[in-house]
């Protein structure tokens, strides 16, 4: 085992590991010394292999998305890996392994719309920070999302898209790029709804509650 790669320009520093199994691979210092990184994968598959054959679970939803969790975390092949492994974002050890484990913490999909979510961003998949979350939820818990207060109601611009049915790209656009005013933005149609709900607010199903005015 040696270093291939030192800290540098917020690269992380690498070594290069031998597995039990024979494989060697790159594996950051950062995984090495919490522990996180314990083989080259084959623990893992082989351990999920043994419990998948007990829970039965294996064409589920939720077990392919435990799955893409650990590639995204785990497998420095996965093109997502660098927005999530990549810049120290962990999987609870005990969930690495344990499909049950995992399971038996965010339970069932409540629907199709719903996906897992990480509540503070800053912090890995660990117990207490995921749950399951629609886009319209998971949009509102972004750092970067834009709170806007029309007659003295505050929302998110998520929740206002959903409210009025409107395509938050097209209307978060309007307002970021074009610097149109935001009940312009909101009151005027978009090419395509809110994807985020099909839900009808009672802001947006009467017409006497149309938004007018703001600050």
């Amino acid at each position: 085992m040696g270093c291939t790669q030192r800290r540098s320009r917020g690269l992380p520093t690498k070594f290069l590991c031998v597995c039990e199994c024979g494989e060697e691979r790159e594996i950051q210092a950062g995984a090495l010394k919490g522990g996180h990184s314990r083989s080259c994968g084959c623990w893992a598959r082989e351990s999920a292999s043994k419990r998948a054959k007990t829970h039965g679970m294996t064409k589920t939803c939720e077990y392919r998305i435990w799955q893409g969790v650990k590639d995204r975390v785990l497998d420095e092949s996965c093109k997502d890996y660098k927005n999530y492994g990549g810049r120290g974002i962990t999987l609870f050890r005990e969930w690495v392994g344990d499909f049950t484990a995992f399971l038996a913490h965010v339970g069932p999909r409540p629907s199709p719309r719903h996906s897992l979510e990480r509540i503070d961003n800053s912090l890995g998949y660990e117990p207490g920070n995921v749950k399951w979350a629609t886009r319209v939820e998971q949009a509102n818990n972004n750092r970067g999302n834009r709170v806007i207060t029309i007659n003295g109601e505050r929302k998110t611009l998520a929740q206002w898209c959903a409210v009025f049915n409107r395509s938050y790209p097209t209307v978060n656009q309007r307002i970021t790029q074009s610097e149109w005013d935001p009940v312009l933005a909101l009151n005027t149609p978009t090419p395509r709804p809110f994807g985020g709900t099909n839900t009808r607010n009672w802001l947006q199903s009467d017409s006497k509650n149309y938004i007018t005015g703001g600050d």
